[in-house]
């Protein structure tokens, strides 16, 4: 069958319940002024890790899926079905939510962590909805030397980079005509009617 590649979202969330044949980690951004640099990039990974000669099946997850449409969009040929799971091709504007999940994170002193549950306590406070925290934290995990808990995301990056994130860039008619599959929970803000015009 086709080669399988998933690219995860806002943070890293390797456990997603989908088992690709290749994880795609991203550094933090899916667009900005570099956007053919960033695709090129993993234009190049797609094809080291084994699928140069056919095209792939392309999952991407919340801003993973802004990155997968991206991608596509720029190298069509490289894609031969798209999944995106929980996002839309539309600018989302105002990123304050996730801006307060990423400085949330970053606020988080590890040095005084000494397991997940402390954690978990710690950051209840930024961040009370249990759900949305648990998230949050599946990106939190120990250094393999002794310096303890780390963050797998680049936060820093990820702060200064929200306000692009959040966004989309004018594809100047650019389209796909490859299969799509959107999918959203019943209660997704990223996927609903009013986006129905961009997702045709």
């Amino acid at each position: 069958g086709l080669t399988d590649f998933f690219i995860h979202g806002f943070a890293v969330e390797e456990d997603s319940g989908f088992v690709p044949r290749f994880f795609l980690e991203l550094v933090a951004r899916p667009h900005s002024a570099r956007s053919n640099r960033r695709t090129n990039d993993l234009r190049m990974r797609v094809v080291e890790r084994g699928a140069g000669r056919e095209p792939v099946t392309l999952v991407g997850h919340s801003m993973g899926g802004k990155v997968a449409m991206q991608l596509t969009l720029s190298h069509p040929r490289l894609v031969d079905r798209l999944v995106v799971i929980d996002m839309s091709p539309v600018d989302r504007g105002d990123p304050s939510e996730f801006q307060h999940y990423a400085d949330a994170m970053s606020g988080l002193d590890l040095s005084v962590i000494g397991s997940r549950a402390q954690a978990d306590a710690a950051l209840s406070v930024a961040v009370p909805n249990q759900r949305i925290r648990s998230f949050l934290l599946q990106n939190l995990h120990r250094s393999d030397s002794s310096q303890g808990w780390r963050w797998l995301p680049n936060l820093k990056l990820l702060g200064a980079s929200m306000g692009l994130m959040s966004g989309w860039p004018d594809q100047q008619g650019r389209s796909w005509d490859g299969p799509v599959l959107w999918l959203a929970g019943g209660r997704s803000e990223f996927i609903g009617e009013r986006h129905r015009p961009a997702m045709a």
